[in-house]
């Protein structure tokens, strides 16, 4: 598994022992390692736009052109083929146009657009595992995570959303497994400030 996840035998709760091939420590694995996924194409994506130096209108639309592949990897390894349906609504390419100030005949539209979908369902399989997912729900997810030709305000929101499903995701995970989702700082920015005034929680 990508990010790890639990293995072998778990014990928990009132329930006692379930093993690594029971439905809920299935569930639990999916979801923490759609959910490490995301964290990483989502950070890759955010650290590209940082490091930009090209304009607030290319500076999205050409991370996401580079990152196209690695993020259409993962989301083909999560199912995205088969859980994905373009019914021809035409709703993703009006969200391109719109918040992309791109046209459908310029160079690179179908590789930004190929990534901004697969990045928007990787979040939704976070948001409803095992779920199937239209053009119009993809493009509210895209909506949602604040995809656009702004770098800046494409990077808050999807901090933002991210952080969001990071916190979700755990507490789905405690709920299926009764531990704690391992490896993701789920911290709030305001908890992180108290934290680094009062590392130790004494009150002060």
């Amino acid at each position: 598994m990508p990010g790890g996840g639990l293995s072998i035998t778990e014990s928990y709760g009132s329930g006692g022992t379930k093993t690594g091939d029971s439905k809920e420590i299935k569930q639990a694995n999916e979801l923490y390692n759609t959910t490490f996924q995301m964290n990483n194409v989502a950070n890759n994506l955010v650290d590209s736009l940082k490091q930009s130096k090209v304009g607030a209108v290319g500076s999205t639309i050409n991370a996401l052109d580079s990152l196209g592949s690695q993020i259409g990897q993962v989301a083909e390894s999560f199912g995205v083929s088969k859980n994905f349906e373009d019914k021809g609504t035409g709703a993703i390419d009006k969200v391109m146009q719109k918040n992309f100030n791109l046209s459908k005949e310029a160079v690179n539209y179908g590789k930004v657009k190929s990534a901004s979908i697969n990045l928007a369902y990787l979040m939704a399989r976070v948001d409803e595992p095992g779920g199937r997912f239209t053009d119009r729900d993809i493009a509210l997810k895209m909506e949602e995570i604040g995809l656009g030709s702004n770098p800046q305000k494409t990077i808050e929101i999807l901090n933002n959303a991210v952080q969001l499903r990071n916190k979700n995701a755990s507490f789905a995970y405690k709920t299926l497994t009764g531990k704690d989702m391992p490896g993701f700082d789920i911290l709030d920015e305001e908890e992180k400030k108290k934290k680094a005034v009062d590392p130790l929680n004494l009150g002060f």
